[in-house]
């Protein structure tokens, strides 16, 4: 195989492990392109290779998810990590992974052989499905298990229609999906309603236990409609319903009749091999299948005749209730009996104890009811992929739409972007809701700031407009999203204004727009790089605070720089070469440029970025974070930290390392890439003197205002 085709499938592979799959089919696709290499009559020559996805293949075997690995699949793994040991991997990463491996294998035997200990429990609401996971390879199909959970409740006598949610939903089979889930909820309630006359309106909430993978096919058709039926019967019927083993798996897509379809040979095929290397000891499968189940399970005694796996065939989904080794029967206890009937006949019940509830109202109101009124929001968290707001009390008053993928990737962001912010912008005593969404169905909402009144309806969106595509000689796609929001308070009016950040494309267009409180753009500020973390300090006292944000400049050599605004002037263009057109000098009060740290010709992108700004009596201490980026995967990635601390003249009055700071250095003596310093004090007091200020046009060892920022002040003033 030559140079050039391993270069492509090395593209394919990186494009592979970047999509939602799971660990299983990553470690294969890993596990192929590695050992095409290795096995090659020059493997030596493919280090560069080893040293790009070795890193990927240690995080991966180190999550230890090895539950539908077949043997061979860690014996191959087995194979690779033993013969990178002699190309790549230190030798403590390679016995840390294969004793890993060899555990999983261990466990794996003791299931075939049916010596490991079992635990059988029964779930109401939830049914373990095998599924085909969905990939573009189109030679390798993986199975895996997941377990199916429905959540559900009654809707209020005002609604006719059930409102069915699915939390696994992606772009590409959204409409068919739940177009499918919804004919599945109504064939289950046909069914119901020969035993039952009356059935509600509910919401349903359905889920996969595993949001990182898609899958193919509807083969959860049967889970489904077990799922929903058994939830009606326990919510209806007041007197039995049912709970599904957790050692059985099941499979099959439900035509209108509520038969179960067969299925496709190669994918029964890949099923059963699943199943046959996991836990469980029932697989419920379509009638149809079964003498070809058979033969596939006969092939896979041949060469473990211990392990035990009853097939049980099914013709409709009536059949999955009336087999006792899938279902277990449970009658109402007293309490659900009382609860149920009392859902029934509460009426009744009142009247009887009129004057023993009326003391307790009141006492309710008084101690109870006052917090769950008060619907004025104070601060938000997130609860089950949603952002939950909740008043003074606790209690919860608004929650927003399902979160996208991209959406909780950015809450769980190293720079902790606010997506979600609450203010009383208006100034009337109740707060409102700020709030970044991005959408796989709508690709404008990435764009867009959503403010919510307090009872959750809209009160304004603000879309950032696009903005220019060439900077200087290069251009840049228009792929505009808000990272993150901030409040602060003008200047002049006091009313509360916003800050949205937000990046134009990957390469370095970044900017700030000023926005009002009814959402209208006030000006925008561009920056040649990303800036990420902020905060505010009334640096000259005058009662107003300044706006601080930091980041890094791409235009100037990637060093981290900090900006300092007043609220009030909030435009133009930061320093740099690549300009777009039509943008004004820069407004910034003050534009801080800092030295990178003797050790950042060792990092991955020579870059360095402001990452922490910390205001403590009257001091303001500036962090610059740098990667370490060595040959050693164990040690690649530290995180280190340089410390400036500044007065509230902006003179630099001290400096100081990190902890981490002291761990690179001494990974870098062992690795012989630097000479032990000598004079720790002498490099502290270099570091602060390369500290530079920005006067407007050019950089100075001083702290200085920008002078087109005192020039528009001093226009404003005259102007009154």
């Amino acid at each position: 195989m030559s140079l050039f085709d391993i270069e492509i499938k090395s593209h394919w592979l990186k494009e592979q492990l970047g999509k939602p799959h799971s660990t299983r089919l990553r470690l294969l696709y890993l596990s192929d392109f590695l050992s095409e290499l290795i096995k090659s009559e020059n493997p030596n020559k493919y280090t560069s290779y080893y040293n790009e996805f070795a890193p990927e293949l240690v995080k991966l075997i180190l999550k230890n998810e090895f539950q539908y690995f077949s043997p061979y699949e860690i014996e191959y793994l087995l194979f690779i990590v033993k013969s990178l040991e002699s190309l790549n991997f230190s030798k403590e990463d390679s016995e840390k992974l294969i004793d890993i491996l060899q555990n999983a294998l261990k466990e794996i035997f003791s299931l075939l052989t049916g010596t490991a200990d079992k635990e059988v429990k029964s779930q109401r609401e939830s049914i373990n499905v095998v599924l085909v996971e969905s990939n573009n390879d189109g030679k390798r199909n993986v199975g895996t298990v997941q377990t199916l959970t429905l959540k559900s409740s009654k809707r209020g006598k005002e609604f006719s229609e059930d409102k069915i949610e699915f939390e696994n939903l992606c772009d590409s089979d959204h409409e068919k999906l739940s177009s499918y889930i919804a004919n599945k909820v109504s064939l289950s309630k046909e069914k119901a309603k020969k035993v039952i006359s009356k059935i509600n309106a509910y919401n349903l909430t359905f889920s996969f236990g595993n949001k990182d993978c898609s899958y193919t096919g509807s083969s959860f058709g049967l889970a489904l409609l077990a799922l929903t039926y058994n939830s009606i019967l326990a919510n209806e019927l007041h007197r039995i319903y049912y709970k599904f083993y957790d050692d059985a798996v099941i499979t099959g897509a439900i035509d209108e009749k509520g038969n179960l379809q067969k299925l496709d040979a190669g994918i029964l095929k890949v099923k059963i091999e699943t199943i046959f290397f996991s836990r469980f000891t029932k697989f419920v499968i379509p009638e149809d299948n079964i003498v070809e189940a058979k033969e596939i399970i006969s092939e896979l005694r041949k060469e473990y005749p211990q392990r035990k796996l009853e097939l049980i065939p099914c013709a409709d989904f009536k059949s999955l209730f009336q087999n006792l080794a899938i279902v277990e029967v449970h009658e109402l206890r007293f309490k659900e009996k009382l609860k149920a009937n009392y859902e029934l006949y509460h009426r009744t019940v009142n009247w009887a104890f009129t004057s023993i509830t009326f003391l307790a109202i009141i006492y309710l109101i008084i101690n109870y009811a006052i917090p769950y009124l008060d619907r004025n929001p104070v601060y938000a968290d997130m609860k089950d992929n949603r952002y939950i707001a909740y008043n003074k009390y606790g209690k919860e008053v608004w929650e927003s739409c399902i979160l996208s993928r991209s959406d909780i990737d950015y809450r769980k962001s190293i720079y902790g972007f606010n997506r979600i912010l609450i203010f009383d912008l208006d100034n009337d005593g109740i707060n409102e809701i700020l709030l970044l969404r991005n959408s796989d169905m709508d690709k404008t909402f990435k764009r867009k700031i959503f403010c919510y009144n307090s009872d959750g309806t809209i009160k304004w969106e603000a879309a950032i407009t696009p903005k220019d595509s060439v900077y200087g000689k290069e251009e840049c796609y228009d792929d505009l999203t808000i990272n993150g929001i901030t409040v602060i308070n003008n200047t002049t009016s006091k009313d509360k204004e916003i800050i949205a950040g937000y990046k134009i494309c990957t390469l370095f267009p970044y900017y700030l727009s000023r926005i009002n409180s009814s959402g209208k753009i006030i000006s925008d500020f561009y920056h040649p790089g990303h800036l990420s973390i902020s905060n505010s300090y009334d640096l000259d006292n005058d009662g107003v605070a300044e706006y601080l944000i930091g980041g890094e400049n791409n235009d100037l050599e990637h060093c981290a720089v900090l900006l300092i605004f007043d609220p009030n002037n909030i435009s133009g263009s930061g320093p740099g070469k690549r300009f777009p057109r039509n943008f004004d000098k820069g407004l910034v009060k003050y534009y801080i440029l800092f030295p990178k740290s003797p050790f950042n010709k060792f990092t991955s992108n020579r870059n360095a970025c402001v990452q922490s700004i910390e205001i403590a009596q009257d001091k303001m201490t500036v962090g610059i974070q740098e990667v370490l980026n060595t040959q050693n995967p164990a040690k690649n990635g530290n995180v280190f930290f340089t410390l400036y601390t500044f007065d509230k003249k902006l003179n630099v009055i001290s400096f100081s390392t990190s902890t981490e700071f002291d761990v690179v250095y001494k990974i870098l003596l062992e690795e012989k890439k630097i000479l032990p310093i000598k004079d720790w004090k002498a490099m502290e007091d270099s570091l602060k003197s390369q500290v530079r200020w920005w006067d407007g046009d050019n950089f100075v060892n001083y702290p200085t205002m920008n002078k087109y920022y005192l020039q528009a002040k001093a226009n404003a003033q005259s102007s009154r």
